[in-house]
């Protein structure tokens, strides 16, 4: 905690005669509030003035900004003045009143700029060397308003954390010996949080080593609702289009490139460009290297979001993504319009069967936009797949043909490696949205089709289709292609013309 305050404390840099606003922003349970309440413990005595305004999010939704604009006269002022009588009277009064006094002001947990533009609306309210702190989730926010500085606290690394947790368990920085491994495996899971290092040290505090081992295990299945209720608050926040880029991310792609994500959701029709950014500021995930990230229990949260929304029937639930889940719609054709994605990514070896379902298992999911599985037999073939999906990732597709009614305008990607495919479509086919496809080891693949209807394609890889004799020509005049691949393709002798591929980088 002292390095936390040092760098809120530089940042408020407190021998400078002008008005700072600085905002603290993070994720739910990082200790936002903590930090700015022990400094302002710290320093308050140094101003005319302070004043401390808790819980502005709860308190503005139950009693408006004017009761807040009372407390903040009542705290800054020691008068109660009950002449406000609407936000505007207490604008005029706070900018009329505090401009000639040094005052320390923190407004806690602010949701929206109204609240700031009532509460502190500019700097010429406060007299010369005040410091206005602000914490927030969001930190578009704050900068909307104008603050000076936006500090962003990290988690606790894992001697602060086992500090933490030790005094909330233990009441001393020394744990009992007998549970030093397993409060190792509580400070692993709780990720730095310190909310969650709070709440499970005080849960453990005075239990038995069996309840510290059942608690482990109960954690592995549902974290406690007071750590989930704390992070719900940020998601419930955030559009439809956000939730379900949140949601997404939980569930399917963290860890996954940005820009690879940015293109799926982009063809979902959920505008990711800015939905991502706002997700950013909200502190809900984080970007490194380009790849997207976001906290074990946010991760949770998601998941725990999607579970509720059918706790009994998985096929009524909007993501599935476990093995043994997506193996039961699948093999008991459960699933249901409500499904829009479907990823299990443990890949068995490629003449392994481990899983098989009826003709029908896909029929009733008719908004499914994510399919990615692997090895599932279907011994009596398949009747149906969605024609929303936009990317089809099936690893070992056993059939040799696509069930002739898909219509895949709405493609982005298609991964279908060691299928047994022998023919995609005939024809011309519509695929305006298609930009990779990726069909590598499909050894009963005989020929490309023809290529006119997808102008957008850019990636082709078909390396190990050993049986792979025929290109069409459309394909070598394709202007988009930017990588083909045909390593290993021993059975492909010529090429039905030139190459007059615009695009093409490599071969």
């Amino acid at each position: 905690m002292d390095s936390r305050c040092e760098k809120l404390r530089f940042l408020m840099d407190s021998g400078s005669s002008d008005v700072r606003m600085i905002g603290i922003c993070g994720m739910g349970g990082l200790g936002k509030t903590t930090i700015a309440r022990v400094v302002y413990d710290l320093i308050s005595h140094e101003f005319e003035a302070s004043g401390f305004l808790d819980n502005v999010r709860e308190i503005s939704s139950k009693g408006g900004l004017v009761s807040l604009q009372r407390q903040l006269l009542s705290q800054l002022l020691k008068l109660a003045d009950n002449s406000i009588w609407n936000v505007f009277d207490g604008i005029d009064m706070l900018g009329s009143r505090l401009q000639r006094k040094k005052v320390l002001l923190v407004i806690d947990d602010v949701v929206d700029v109204k609240q700031l533009q009532s509460l502190a609306g500019n700097r010429e309210w406060f007299g010369s060397g005040s410091r206005i702190i602000i914490t927030s989730r969001d930190e578009h926010l704050l900068k909307t308003h104008g603050v000076d500085e936006v500090y962003k606290p990290h988690g606790l690394n894992y001697d602060e954390a086992l500090q933490l947790f030790n005094m909330k368990a233990f009441k001393t920085y020394q744990p009992l010996q007998e549970c030093v491994q397993l409060s190792a495996r509580i400070i692993r899971y709780a990720g730095g949080l310190p909310l969650a290092l709070e709440v499970l040290g005080s849960f453990l505090s005075g239990r038995s080593v069996d309840e510290w081992r059942s608690t482990l295990e109960r954690l592995e299945i549902e974290p406690p609702s007071e750590i989930l209720d704390i992070l719900q608050i940020s998601f419930d926040g955030l559009q439809e289009l956000e939730k379900k880029i949140f949601l997404d991310i939980a569930c399917f792609f963290k860890g996954n490139d940005r820009d690879y994500v940015t293109n799926f959701l982009e063809g979902c029709g959920f505008h990711p460009v800015i939905g991502i950014r706002v997700l950013i500021e909200k502190c809900l995930i984080t970007v490194h290297n380009n790849t997207l990230w976001m906290h074990d229990l946010l991760q949770e949260l998601g998941q725990q979001i999607v579970q509720r929304q059918s706790p009994e029937e998985l096929g009524k639930r909007s993501r599935l993504w476990k093995e043994e889940e997506v193996c039961h719609v699948l093999t008991e054709s459960t699933g249901t319009e409500l499904v829009e994605g479907i990823v299990l990514d443990n890949y068995h070896h490629e003449n392994e069967v481990y899983l098989c379902a009826s003709a029908k298992a896909f029929s009733k999911m008719t908004n499914l936009r994510l399919l990615k599985i692997c090895n599932l037999q279907l011994p009596n073939g398949l009747e149906y797949l969605s024609n929303r999906l936009r990317l089809l990732g099936w690893r070992g597709y056993p059939l040799k043909f696509l069930p002739s009614n898909l219509q895949m305008d709405k493609t982005i990607e298609i991964y279908m490696c060691y299928s047994r495919i022998g023919e995609l479509w005939k024809g011309i086919k519509h695929l305006d949205k298609l930009k990779v496809m990726i069909l590598s080891h499909s050894e009963n693949l005989i020929r490309m089709p023809d290529f006119t209807g997808a102008p957008n394609l850019e990636k082709l890889i078909l390396e190990g289709c050993t049986r792979l004799y025929e290109i069409h020509p459309s394909l070598l005049l394709h202007n988009k292609l930017i990588i083909l691949n045909m390593k290993d393709c021993t059975s492909l002798i010529t090429l039905p013309g030139k190459i007059l591929m615009k695009s093409l980088e490599k071969l």
